[in-house]
């Protein structure tokens, strides 16, 4: 079981325009370890997990960014 199951929770209160909303919606979650993985078997060469578009090693992002070359 590869996939794992994060719930959101959103509450939303204005008293002045005397709005409210409550939702939750599920987030599907990948491992990027696990990914990489699977794009190396894919092809997939000089795999890198980063922590965001500035190029830092991974570390404790929740939306990591995994970049990667195809052979040619």
């Amino acid at each position: 079981a590869d996939l794992q199951t994060m719930m959101a929770e959103y509450h939303f209160e204005c008293i002045s325009t005397a709005e409210s909303f409550y939702e939750i919606h599920d987030l599907r979650v990948a491992d990027a370890i696990l990914v990489a993985r699977a794009a190396e078997e894919a092809g997939f060469i000089d795999l890198e997990i980063l922590e965001d578009f500035k190029g830092g090693p991974l570390e404790k992002a929740v939306n990591p960014f995994v970049f990667g070359r195809v052979r040619s």
